[in-house]
């Protein structure tokens, strides 16, 4: 029983130094695992700002374009309004030059 005893002991020292090698080992496997866990949530982060900016100017577009085309319909119906007066004037000064030659006829037929 003393010689195991004292193998033992001999063999504790090196148990132990395996053991601190080991908790070591495992520590820095922590460290590594935690640093790619912070680089992910880095990333991740980066990503999702990108794409909140990108949901932005999307969404400026989108303002900018429907703007666009509000001012595109008030400038096609200020057309239509135009082209209309025009066709209204065209259609009183026919009137007008008909009249006159009515007229104009009408007192050489009396004369």
């Amino acid at each position: 029983m003393g010689l195991a005893c004292t193998e033992n002991r001999c063999d504790t020292p090196s148990i132990i130094s395996d053991l601190e090698a080991q908790l070591e080992t495992i520590n820095k496997s922590i460290r590594s695992k935690n640093e790619e866990q912070h680089k992910a949530t880095r990333m991740i982060n980066g990503i999702n700002q990108a794409l909140d900016q990108t949901h932005q100017k999307t969404e400026r577009f989108k303002c900018d374009a429907y703007e666009e085309l509000q001012v595109r319909s008030r400038l096609k119906q200020c057309f239509l309004m135009r082209r209309q007066t025009l066709r209204t004037l065209q259609l009183g000064l026919e009137a007008v030059r008909i009249e006159k030659e009515t007229l104009v006829a009408s007192e050489k037929r009396s004369t």
